[in-house]
């Protein structure tokens, strides 16, 4: 059975998910991750810690919003743990991962966990900001990538 981690970065509340190949989430956790002197650094070790956690997933896919200057930082640091972890990597933009799931790019925030929900159950109590679902859409795309 294939595991695929999913992750949305953020400043402000970055998340991961873990699913499995039947869309069952086995894991999923929000942090924040601090704005300041030596972001990379502070990140770096952050997500080599978490992913110490997710070793087992046979893939991680992230949200690709590298077009924002503070996400840069971020993402190097993830993909360096992930390197760190052997663990492989795909990177996608929202609109890709929109696109590959609904049908259309353009969905909102809104429309993802309704699909969700609805295609998967998968809902997560604690969602502000839809950062878990992200991280679940992230998740999904890379199940479908697999196949």
């Amino acid at each position: 059975m294939s595991l695929v981690l999913g992750a949305d970065l953020s400043m402000k509340r970055s998340a991961l998910v873990l699913l499995d190949s039947s869309h069952m989430v086995r894991a999923s956790e929000t942090f924040p991750i601090a704005k300041g002197p030596k972001l990379n650094l502070r990140a770096s070790g952050l997500f080599i810690r978490k992913l110490k956690a997710y070793n087992m997933a046979n893939l991680v896919v992230i949200e690709n919003n590298d077009h924002q200057v503070w996400y840069r930082p971020l993402m190097h640091s993830l993909l360096m743990a992930c390197q760190l972890h052997n663990l492989p990597t795909l990177a996608a933009t929202p609109s890709q991962i929109r696109k590959a799931l609904l049908g259309k790019g353009n969905a909102t925030k809104e429309q993802v966990r309704a699909w969700l929900e609805s295609e998967h159950e998968i809902a997560f109590s604690d969602d502000e900001g839809m950062d878990l679902s992200d991280a679940a859409a992230c998740a999904a795309y890379g199940i479908r990538s697999l196949k």
